[in-house]
């Protein structure tokens, strides 16, 4: 008589025309009994992934560990992560992201986790219905989409690294497709620049001045506090940006940190403002917000929302006649190639940008001119 096999050796069995393979899982502390299924088309494929089952379940361990969810997951990493954060911005970034994996796959399990379930969970990501921070849910661009598959990976290596799942299935997860951005850089003339300027008043003038004429990134225009100003030697000292909670945080890049020079209109338009922002904040008595002493902000002193500068900017653009109306950064696109035309090398731009020259070339230098200024050949 032959002796009766070990529960928990498994078995392969016939159901519904489908072979399947049966791994029964020992008892976990809290008397939960779990079994773990997989399907196949032929009784050798079930019997290989039967082999495959045994051995994830020694590779992972203890038994607690099958039961581990991705939601799990995602918190480990994540207070192995907070360690290496250098920016608040790439931290901030990243949690949206690990957010999204958290709302879409946090109550899987790691151990169950399929290539099926990552592929579905970027197709929700890419169609926008995972907004784990309430905003607006709209299809994401590939390279959104592209990051978090990469933190997803990430997560599930920490498993991996950590002996709770064999294999990282994420790194299989095909991308989806994603909307396409076909919105080029709309580059402003002189003269319209100064129809913009002309047409706006406050804080909003202030802010296409520094970032349409000086060549200023929104987030860094926003951040500005009235310490980086110097009225005497007409410079502004640039560097900290603002992120979307509206904190002043470290500098963009390691170049973004600089000192520029100033017109004389730029520093009579800022000591103007001064001036108003002083009597708002005489008007708005106890109502003022003094968190930052900002340069852009509110007649309560509080910083403004980008949106609310988007907004701003297209009211001005319709009413100015340009079409089609400009977003925040349009207006350092057009800076940086308004001076590329009146000479400047690439380095120069790089610093007075806050940039790399690379950027300067491939990015932010648009062609303006319908027929190029090389002259022709006369052989």
């Amino acid at each position: 008589m032959g002796t009766r096999r070990s529960r928990h050796d498994g078995s392969v069995h016939r159901a519904d025309g489908r072979w399947v393979a049966v791994l029964e899982l020992p008892v976990t502390p809290s008397g939960q009994r779990i079994r773990r299924r997989r399907r196949a088309r032929t009784k050798t494929e079930a019997l290989r992934f039967l082999r495959e089952m045994k051995r994830e379940v020694e590779q992972t361990g203890t038994t607690a560990d099958t039961i581990r969810s991705v939601a799990e997951a995602v918190e480990t990493f994540w207070e192995t992560r907070t360690g290496a954060m250098k920016k608040d911005k790439t931290f901030e970034h990243d949690r949206w992201m690990l957010d999204m994996v958290t709302e879409g796959l946090g109550q899987k399990r790691v151990s169950t986790l399929s290539v099926k379930d990552c592929d579905d969970f970027l197709k929700q990501v890419a169609e926008g219905l995972l907004r784990p921070d309430g905003s607006k849910r709209k299809p994401l661009v590939r390279e959104h989409v592209s990051r978090t598959r990469s933190m997803l990976i990430r997560v599930l290596n920490n498993e991996v690294r950590l002996g709770f799942q064999a294999r990282n299935v994420a790194e299989l997860a095909a991308m989806p497709e994603t909307k396409k951005i076909s919105r080029t850089h709309r580059i402003l003339s002189p003269s319209e620049l100064g129809q913009l300027l002309e047409r706006s008043s406050g804080a909003v003038a202030v802010f296409i001045d520094l970032c349409g004429k000086n060549g200023l990134r929104p987030q860094e225009a926003r951040a500005l506090e009235w310490s980086a100003f110097d009225p005497n030697e007409h410079t502004l000292d640039v560097g900290p940006q603002m992120n979307r909670k509206g904190v002043i945080v470290g500098p963009k890049t390691k170049r973004a940190p600089r000192t520029i020079a100033l017109a004389p209109t730029t520093v009579g338009m800022l000591t103007a403002w001064r001036d108003q922002q002083t009597k708002l904040r005489v008007r708005a008595g106890e109502l003022w917000v003094s968190k930052y002493d900002l340069i852009i902000s509110t007649s309560i002193g509080t910083e403004i929302q980008g949106g609310n500068i988007g907004r701003s900017l297209k009211k001005l653009s319709t009413d100015v006649g340009i079409k089609p109306t400009i977003i925040a950064y349009d207006l350092r696109h057009t800076a940086i190639t308004l001076q590329s035309k009146l000479g400047y090398s690439d380095w120069e731009l790089a610093d007075w940008a806050g940039t790399s020259e690379r950027m300067i070339n491939e990015v932010y230098r648009h062609r303006t001119d319908r027929v190029a200024k090389v002259r022709p050949l006369d052989l």
